[in-house]
Order: structure tokens, then sequence, then C-alpha cells
């Protein structure tokens, strides 16, 4: 019987240990699986700073892009006021200064003399009638040649720098069936007459 008694203390001290045991093995579990490590932490808060850096990066970029889109819109619109005062197409159409070719058969004569095409020879130029518009007269010409490419090119140029309001609608370049050499070009374009009397 005394032996009895005494198995009973012992029972619960090892009822008590197991139950220890078992809390130490939960708060193991526990901290183990449910709580963060200090390195997993310190690793998400490296990856924010990083984002946060990046952001501020961009940030910066797009305030530079913006501010050189904004410097560029000042010189553009300095260029524009420039090319009123100097380019005599856009005088022309201010009527502060009309065209050096008062009509489609002064410009073609023009710039098909030989002093003008240089080493180019003209096959053919011709024009259709002139369709009137508010304030101007558009009309439709037609210029076939060849030559060597640096004389087209030259001729090219040319055009572009003649004091009349033209356009160069349709350019055709193809090598010469005859001569290698050569390049055969085919100009549609835009003579606009203006002038008080369009």
């Amino acid at each position: 019987m005394l032996g009895n008694q005494l198995k009973k203390p012992a029972q619960v001290r090892e009822s008590i240990l197991a139950l220890i045991g078992i809390v130490l093995l939960c708060y193991a579990a526990y901290s183990n699986f449910y709580t963060p490590k200090e390195k997993e932490v310190k690793k998400i808060e490296t990856e924010l700073k990083e984002i946060v850096e990046k952001s501020k990066g961009i940030q910066k970029l797009n305030s530079a892009l913006e501010s050189k889109y904004a410097q560029q819109q000042i010189e553009l619109n300095r260029e524009a006021q420039r090319m009123m005062v100097t380019d005599p197409r856009i005088q022309m159409l201010k009527d502060s200064k009309y065209s050096v070719y008062k009509d489609i058969s002064a410009f073609l004569e023009a710039v098909t003399r030989p002093e003008f095409r240089s080493q180019l020879e003209i096959e053919r130029v011709s024009y259709e009638k002139p369709v009137p518009k508010k304030g101007y007269k558009e009309v439709r010409f037609f210029i076939n040649a060849n030559g060597r490419f640096p004389s087209v090119l030259d001729y090219l140029n040319k055009l572009e720098d003649v004091p009349t309001l033209v356009s160069l609608d349709v350019l055709n370049l193809q090598t010469h069936p005859k001569d290698t050499n050569k390049v055969t070009l085919n100009i549609t374009g835009t003579f606009y007459e203006i002038g008080p009397n369009t």
C-alpha cells in the first residue's frame, strides 16, 4: 500500500514533465513555422528599400524627361518664330512676300534651264490645269529626267531651295534601262500660285 502511494507522486511528476515537453514542442514548432525568421525579415526590409530607391529613380527620370520635353518645346517655338521671318515660303503664305515665279510655266521654265539642271537631262515636263482654292491655286506638275545619281541629288536640293511654294509629292528613282551608270527620276509635285489675283 505504501508502494502505491509512492507511485502517485511519480506519475504526477511524469505527467507534468510530459505536459511541459508538449508545450516546448508546440512553442518550437510555432517559432519555426509561424514566426518570421530574423534573416527573412531583413531580406524583406532590404527588398522594400530597393523598391523605394527604384521608385525615386523613376520619379527623377520622369522629371528629367518632362524638363527636356519642355526645353525642346521652347526651342521649337523659337525656331518656328525664326522661320516666320526668314523662310520665304512662310512669308509667301503671310502675303508679306510673293513667289519669285507667278505661275507654273515660269517655274517650270526656270527649273529646266541648263544652268539650273546642270548635267541632268530633262525628258518630259507637263502640268495640269490649276485648281482654285481659297486665296491660292494648286497646279499639279510632272518632271521626267535622267542622269548620274549625284546630278539627280543636286537637282532635288536645288528644287527645295527655289523661293516658291512647291511640294514634291512623289519621287521615283529607277536604274536607267539603257545606261547602268544613270538613274531615271520621275517627279510629281504641286505648285502653289499665291498672289493678289488668286
